[in-house]
């Protein structure tokens, strides 16, 4: 019974320790010019822009305006493995019209496309929402939200459309191992243990 309790903390520490966030700058509190580590791609650029504001959950947070039909993105890429689970979980205030969605793309070592994840974060009604979280994983929106075959990195999208005014704030891309995996990380935890007791 013991030799359980012990694998199921070992297998939990495991997992509290992966699960820390994998973005640089979540929080985009690092430099209050532009929001350092990510990048921005903006289809109409004469209407579109990303800046940072001063947040109210840390010191910064990123804001998308996008007035114009077309899409503007706020994206980061990290390292990932086949099999891995993504958690992406955050805060946003919608303040404007239009939509916005998180979508996450799976590719290889070379970059070559493999799969994709996506959610939908809001659709904004003209009224300020306020801020509200969210968090997406296994069961949320389209595709896979677990790595595939192949995965060397995965691309996570902000993606913004039709008139958006909408605010960013503790971003976070969580990486959580294959069960497979944390089985053998509690198998090498209690084979340490019956070590020490010899």
């Amino acid at each position: 019974m013991l030799k359980k309790i012990l694998v199921v903390m070992i297998v939990l520490a495991a997992v509290a320790s992966v699960q820390a966030n994998a973005l640089w700058n979540g929080s985009f509190d690092v430099n209050s010019a532009n929001p350092d580590g990510w990048w921005t791609y903006l289809a109409d650029s004469e209407n579109q822009s990303v800046t940072i504001e001063v947040g109210t959950l840390s010191a910064y947070a990123a804001h998308i305006s996008n007035a114009s039909e077309s899409s503007s993105q706020l994206g980061q890429s990290v390292s990932a493995s086949a099999g891995n689970v993504i958690v992406v979980s955050g805060a946003y205030r919608s303040t404007y019209w239009g939509g916005a969605g998180i979508t996450i793309q799976y590719v290889d070592s070379e970059w070559g496309y493999l799969d994709y994840a996506y959610a939908q974060i809001c659709s904004g009604d003209g009224e300020d929402s306020g801020w509200l979280t969210f968090s997406f994983s296994t069961g949320d929106g389209e595709g896979t939200w677990t790595a595939p075959e192949g995965t060397a990195y995965i691309t996570l999208k902000i993606e913004e459309w039709g008139w958006a005014e909408i605010s960013y704030d503790e971003m976070s891309v969580e990486i959580v191992p294959e069960p497979a995996t944390m089985i053998m990380i509690g198998l090498g935890g209690l084979t340490l243990v019956r070590r020490k007791r010899a």
